[in-house]
C-alpha cells in the first residue's frame, strides 16, 4: 500500500498547477489531485513527491511534464453543437453582425478557446459552411487552442463516436460526416477550415493575441477550472484580442460579472452572451426574423402566455409593501465599507417597511445615492415597496446604466415588469439576474412561478427546486433587501407550495 502523500506536497502541487496551468482545485478534488501526483511520481521514476515537485518548478525542465499533467487533469467532455441556443445566436445574431462589420475586407477570424477534442471548433466550421456557402468569397479563419496535447491530436484526426454527435441535426450529420468503422469521420472540407494549436491561455503570444483581431470567441466551460488570478488574466487577454462589437460566448455557469466592464450582456434565443462595447454606441443586433440562415437547428419554444398574480400577493410581488426583490450582489447592505449613519438608518427603516421614511432619508443624501449602485437599489426597492413601480423601474435602469451586469437591478426590474403585465420582460430580467449571479435564489423563484402559470411544469419544477436549494444558503442581507419583507423560512414555504402545485419536488 502506498504511503499517503504529505499535505504540504499536495499544497505545493496545487500552487504549481495554478501558476503554470491556471488550474484551481478545491477540497473536493483532493483525492483526484493526490492520485495524479502519485501517478506522475511513478511515471517519471522520481525518488518521491518532493523531488518530482522540485523538477516541476523548474520552467526549463518541466515543459513536457506540464503537458502530461494537462492531459491527465483537464476535463474534455463536450459534443457537437453543445448548447444549441448558443449556435442559434451565432447563426442569427453574431455571424450576421460581424459579416456586416467586415463587409469591406470580407475576412472573419473566430477562436475556440479550450477546444478540447475539437467538437466546438468543428461545429463553428459547419455553421459557417452552411451560412456562407462555397461560392461566397469570404476568408474565414477558425483557430482552436487547448493546453491538452492529447485532445489536440484527437481533434486533428476528426473522428468521433456517436455520443459526440448526439445533439447534431440529422441532416448535418448526413452532409458532413461519413461512417467509418463504427465511428464518424468529418468531411475533409470541414476539417480544413479549422487550425488546431496546443496553447495555454495563460501564455502570452503577441503574434496570436493581436489586439482586436478576433470577431467571435467561444471560451465555454474553461474558466470554471481556473484560479481567480488566472481568470482575470484570461478575460483581459480575450477582451484585448476581441474586435469592438465582437462577441464572446461563455459557459452557462460562467459570467463576466465583477471581471470586466468591456462588454454588454446580450440575451437572445434563450442564451446569454457578450458583445464588446463600442466607445460611442452599442452595435446593433439584427432582429431574429430579419436574418436568414440555412443551418437547421431546433427552434426555441413560443413565448408563454401572460400569467396571473400570485394568490394573496405572494412574498415577491412588488406591491403594497410586500415586495422588494431585486437580485443584489452578494454583499452586506449597505455595501459601503463604512456606511454612513443616514444610509444605515435608511436600511433599518426599510427593514421595518417604513418605505416613505427610508426614501426621505436617502433622497436627502444625494452624494451617496447618486453614484452608488447599492444605495440606488435601496431607493428602488423602497419605491417598489411603496407601490411606486414606474419610479422604481427608472432607478433600476439608472443602476444598469452604471453597471449593466448588476443582478439586483435586473431582478427588481423583473418584478416591476411582471406587475406591469410584461411577462417577457419579467422573464428576461429575472433570467439575467439568475445568470449573472448563480447563487441568487429569488430569480429562480420568480422564474418557477412564471413557468408554472404558463403550464411549463418541468421548467417550473427545475427553477423552484433550484430556488429552494439556494434559499438555504442565501445571504441574510439579500433576503432583507429582496425578500419582500418575508424571512428565509417563509420564502422556502412559498417555494415548497409552488412545487407541490407542480406535482412535487423535481
Amino acid at each position: 500500500m502506498r504511503a499517503p502523500l504529505d499535505h504540504d506536497d499536495l499544497e505545493r502541487f496545487k500552487g504549481i498547477l495554478g501558476a503554470s496551468l491556471g488550474l484551481s482545485f478545491d477540497d473536493s478534488k483532493t483525492q483526484e489531485l493526490a492520485d495524479a501526483l502519485s501517478a506522475r511520481v511513478r511515471a517519471t521514476r522520481s525518488s518521491g513527491a518532493s523531488s518530482y515537485l522540485t523538477h516541476l518548478e523548474s520552467r526549463e525542465k518541466s515543459k513536457e511534464e506540464l503537458r502530461a499533467l494537462a492531459s491527465l487533469l483537464s476535463v474534455g467532455e463536450t459534443s457537437f453543437f453543445r448548447y444549441p441556443a448558443h449556435f442559434r445566436a451565432l447563426a442569427e445574431v453574431a455571424l450576421p453582425a460581424r459579416m456586416k462589420a467586415r463587409e469591406e475586407d470580407r475576412a472573419l477570424r473566430v477562436l475556440s478557446a479550450g477546444c478540447a477534442s475539437g467538437e466546438e471548433a468543428y461545429s463553428i466550421a459547419i455553421l459557417l459552411s452552411e451560412q456562407i456557402g462555397d461560392a461566397d468569397p469570404w476568408r474565414v479563419t477558425i483557430e482552436a487552442i487547448d493546453f491538452n496535447p492529447d485532445a489536440i491530436r484527437r481533434a486533428r484526426d476528426g473522428r468521433y463516436a456517436s455520443w459526440s454527435l448526439r445533439e447534431t441535426p440529422p441532416e448535418i450529420l448526413g452532409r458532413c460526416f461519413a461512417p467509418s468503422g463504427g465511428s464518424f469521420l468529418l468531411e475533409p472540407r470541414i476539417r480544413e477550415m479549422v487550425s488546431f494549436e496546443e496553447r495555454n491561455l495563460l501564455d502570452d503570444g503577441p503574434a496570436f493575441w493581436r489586439p482586436e483581431s478576433f470577431d467571435i470567441i467561444l471560451c465555454r466551460n474553461v474558466i470554471i477550472y481556473f484560479s481567480p488570478e488566472a481568470i482575470q488574466t484570461v478575460i483581459s487577454r480575450l477582451s484585448r484580442s476581441l474586435a469592438i462589437g465582437g462577441y464572446l460566448f461563455m459557459g452557462h455557469s460562467e459570467t463576466l460579472r465583477g471581471l470586466s466592464n468591456d462588454f454588454h450582456l446580450v440575451h437572445t434565443h434563450d442564451a446569454f452572451y457578450y458583445q464588446k462595447r463600442q466607445a460611442t454606441a452599442v452595435v446593433g443586433i439584427p432582429a431574429a426574423d430579419s436574418v436568414l440562415t440555412r443551418a437547421s437547428f431546433p427552434r426555441p419554444a413560443s413565448p408563454e402566455p401572460d400569467v396571473e398574480d400570485w394568490p394573496g400577493g405572494g412574498p415577491v410581488a412588488p406591491v403594497g409593501g410586500a415586495a422588494n426583490a431585486g437580485g443584489h450582489r452578494a454583499k452586506e447592505i449597505p455595501v459601503s465599507p463604512a456606511p454612513s449613519p443616514d444610509l444605515s438608518r435608511a436600511t433599518e427603516m426599510f427593514r421595518q417597511e417604513r418605505y416613505g421614511e427610508a426614501l426621505d432619508l436617502l433622497r436627502a443624501t444625494p452624494a451617496e445615492t447618486g453614484a452608488d449602485p447599492d444605495a440606488l437599489l435601496l431607493v428602488a426597492a423602497s419605491l417598489a415597496g411603496g407601490g411606486e413601480l414606474e419610479e422604481s423601474e427608472r432607478i433600476c435602469r439608472q443602476v444598469l446604466a452604471l453597471d449593466e451586469m448588476d443582478a439586483g437591478a435586473h431582478y427588481l426590474l423583473a418584478l416591476c415588469r411582471e406587475q406591469a403585465g410584461d411577462m417577457a420582460g419579467a422573464r428576461h430580467h429575472s433570467g439575467a439576474a439568475a445568470y449573472l449571479d448563480p447563487t441568487f435564489a429569488m430569480p429562480h423563484l420568480q422564474l418557477g412561478r412564471l413557468a408554472r402559470r404558463a403550464g411549463q411544469v418541468e421548467a417550473a419544477r427545475r427553477e423552484l427546486g433550484r430556488a429552494l436549494h439556494l434559499l438555504a444558503r442565501e445571504d441574510a442581507s439579500r433576503i432583507l433587501l429582496f425578500g419582500g419583507g418575508f424571512r428565509r423560512a417563509a420564502l422556502a414555504q412559498a417555494c415548497q407550495s409552488e412545487l407541490r402545485a407542480c406535482g412535487g419536488p423535481p
